[in-house]
This record gives structure tokens, sequence and C-alpha cells, in this order.
């Protein structure tokens, strides 16, 4: 009985509202009746669903990501995905979706298909069959089924800017007038905006429009947002820093490609790591060369370079013979799992000397495993790496990089313990799932993000 009369006041309501909105359509009193509209559509959406009235609990912000791919190969984004979607999905009253391309099975050649990931339901697009657009993630029935899927999500959240499907997916839900959050992933950064293609800026003209009218563009650290306000001053930015994980939850899927190579591999005694994308941005070039002035002294020290290679490991493999260093440098490939956390812990360090960074998801893994890191001014973490104790900040070039690694390499690990538990301590996937779940509730109920 309490509930019927709880779904007939909220239908009074919506139908209330409704009449003012059609009295006062245009103007302010418009925009205040379309804010009424959506906190009254959601009560009532909420008191007609099965369970709300007995106090069970009920789904009530639906939400969909959106990125090009949930492979590691393909670095940060890709990784930090499913562990949000995760922690997200452990909030009361949501419910999270992911679009995406392929898999690591069929790379985006097989059919599209739908599986549930601890919580999360995943959707794999297929790819077209030409190779070309097969490599750049192109899926048109994904950005096809975020327009005909409309009514099933409150919010859609992209995550990366120059890809094609979550640029067409913000510009559907911009035709749409749907709610949509963008996740830029660094690429605003003047050091990125400088590299790759000469369409990047022509581009550019069609993203400042979508992120003026993105409902927030969420920034994981405040250099990434200071960024976004540069291409679009009038952007609503929102802070919301990532998160770590120290390990995948049983019964998650495995989204990454085989690494079988790397499992092989046998780590030295005493190494310094550096683990992600073998990319120039990464200062890679100045690792090596920094490690070339530290291995003169140190003998027996070696370099472990983990990750898959985007171009960069043929020239360092020449660079290292120049040294006369070859056989203290190793490549070991993708890592992934108990095979990246064992490289970690047993690393007397962690080195990213970035040309830039928006976040840094391994100093945080680093960190959890116990590792302290050097990391260059372009890793947005490095205030929150030197405030905590918890490794070293370098400037971007050889002699400070090989500095500050002398520095850590000249005291016990254990010194770094306190301050690495401390770094980690500050970011978790609740702490992020639990910011992002207000920003959505916001929207929804048609205040402020």
């Amino acid at each position: 009985m309490g509930g019927e009369r709880s779904r007939a006041r909220a239908r009074s309501r919506i139908a209330g509202v409704a009449a003012f909105g059609r009295r006062h359509r245009g103007g302010r009193a418009h925009l205040r009746w379309r804010r009424l509209g959506a906190g009254a559509l959601v009560a009532g959406l909420v008191a007609d669903r099965p369970g709300a009235a007995s106090g069970r609990r009920a789904v009530t912000v639906r939400i969909l990501h959106v990125l090009a791919s949930l492979q590691h190969r393909f670095g940060g984004p890709s990784v930090s995905m499913l562990p949000l979607a995760r922690a997200l999905a452990r909030q009361p009253g949501f419910e999270v979706s992911v679009f995406t391309v392929g898999d690591a099975e069929t790379d985006g050649s097989g059919p599209t298909h739908m599986v549930e990931e601890a919580g999360v339901r995943v959707t794999y697009f297929r790819a077209p069959a030409l190779a070309p657009l097969r490599r750049r993630l192109v899926a048109p029935e994904l950005t096809a089924a975020v327009w005909r899927r409309r009514d099933e999500f409150d919010v859609v959240h992209s995550h990366g800017i120059f890809t094609f499907v979550t640029a067409t997916s913000d510009a559907a839900r911009l035709v749409l007038e749907r709610p949509y959050v963008m996740r830029p992933c660094g690429v605003f950064a003047p050091w990125c905006l400088a590299q790759g293609s000469s369409l990047k800026r022509p581009f550019l003209l069609i993203v400042r429009r979508l992120l003026r009218s993105a409902a927030f563009v969420h920034c994981t650290s405040e250099a990434e947002a200071e960024d976004v306000r540069r291409i679009q001053p009038r952007a609503r930015t929102r802070v919301i820093p990532l998160g770590v994980e120290a390990e995948e939850p049983s019964g998650a899927r495995s989204n990454h490609v085989d690494d079988a190579p790397a499992r092989r591999f046998e780590p030295p005694r005493l190494y310094v790591l550096f683990l992600g994308r073998l990319h120039r941005k990464k200062g890679l070039d100045l690792l090596l060369s920094a490690f070339a002035e530290l291995v003169r002294d140190r003998p027996g020290l070696q370099l472990v370079l983990a990750g898959p290679d985007e171009g960069m490991q043929q020239p360092l493999v020449e660079a290292a013979r120049r040294f006369g260093i070859a056989d203290a440098v190793h490549f070991t490939g993708l890592v992934t799992g108990e095979t990246k956390g064992r490289l970690l812990a047993g690393a007397r360090c962690l080195a990213l000397p970035s040309f830039d960074e928006n976040f840094g998801v391994v100093v945080l893994e680093a960190a959890a495993a116990g590792t302290p890191v050097v990391v260059s001014r372009g890793v947005a973490l490095h205030s929150e790496v030197e405030a905590a104790g918890a490794g070293a900040v370098a400037g971007l070039d050889t002699r400070s990089v090989a500095a500050r690694i002398g520095e850590v390499l000249a005291v016990p690990r254990e010194a770094y313990a306190a301050g690495c538990a401390r770094l980690a301590s500050r970011f978790s996937w609740e702490r992020a799932a639990g910011e992002l779940a207000a920003a959505y509730r916001g929207l929804v109920g048609g205040g402020a993000p």
C-alpha cells in the first residue's frame, strides 16, 4: 500500500513538472523545469522499480563507460578501466557497463559479445574486416549502439579523445542532448599535442565543442585540468585521481595478450625497473644514458625495461651497444599479473622519467609493492612522491636522472617503506569511485556535478 502511494506521488510530481514546463518553455523558468524534471523522473523511476518500496537495493543510476580497448598493451587507460568500473559497481545504487572494441583473443575481428566482468557488463564490439580500420580500433557498431540504446544509460563516460569510438560516442550524446563525461587521458599536454598526426589541430575545433558541452571533464590531476582549460576555458573540469589495485579480484577476466615470454624471464639480483609502453614520451633515452653513467660505479646493476614496444626497442638496443652496456639491459615485453607483481616487488627502484604523464598508475603500483620510485617533473604525481618520501624527483636531463637514481640506490630499500605506504594509501579505487558516484548522482538528479 505504501509503495503504491509512493508511486502515485512520483507520477503526480512528474505530471506537475511537465505542466510547468509547457507553460514556461524558454528562458530561466524552462531551465528550472528541466532540472526539476530530471529529479522528478529519477524519483518516479526509483518508486516504480521492484524492491524500492520494500527497502531492497534498487538500481538508480546507469553508467556506460566507453573506451577503445581494454588490452593492457595500450597502456594506462586500458589498465585502469576495469578496476575503476568494479569499484563503481560496488557503490550502492549503480549499474555499470563498458563498451569497447574486440578483446585479447579476437583483437576486434570476432563477433560482438557481452561478458560479466566482476559485476560489470562489458560488451566487446566487432571492428571492420579491413585491417587498417581494425588496427585503429574503429567500431561503427559501438557508436550505433550508443545511439540506439540511449535510454538504457543515464550518463556516458568516455576515456580518450583521439579515438574513433570515444569521439563519435561523445558526438552522439551531444546531438541527443544527453549527459556525457569526457576523460582526456593526458592528450592535451603540450608535449602530446606537438606529436603525431597533423590532423590533431583541425580536430581540436570539434573537440573544443565537445569539451564545452560535456557535463564535466574528468581529469586525474590538477595539471591535466590546466591543460584542458588551456584548450577550452569554458570546460567544467573535475579532478578525480585514479587508484591502485594490488591484484585482480578472483573471477575477473583477463584483458591482456599473452605474456609468456615475460613469464620466462628471470629477474637479475639487482636491477632498476622501467614498466610501461616503450614509447618516446617515457624518456627512455634519458634513462638509458643515466644508467650508462650509474653502472660504471655499480658492477652487477642491471636495467629491466618491461612493456610492449611502440617503436623504441630497436633504438634502445643500438644505444646500449654503443654505450657498451648491452649485456646489462633486458627487454621483457608486456608483463601482467603475477609476473608484473614479481618484477615490481624485486626491483631496487622504479624509474619513470617521462616527458609527460597525466597521472602514472605504475608509480602507485610500485609504492604498493614497497618499491621506491624515481620520477621526472613531467609525471603529474611527482609532488605526491616528494611529499610522501616515496623516492626522488628528477629533472628532464641525463645528469639529474642519474643523480636521483643514485641517491635512491645509496640507501637500503627499506628506508623508503614508510613513504611508499603513505603514497599508496592516499589513492584507492573506492575513493575514486565514491567521488565519481557523487558527481554522477548530481547529473542525474539535475544538480551541478
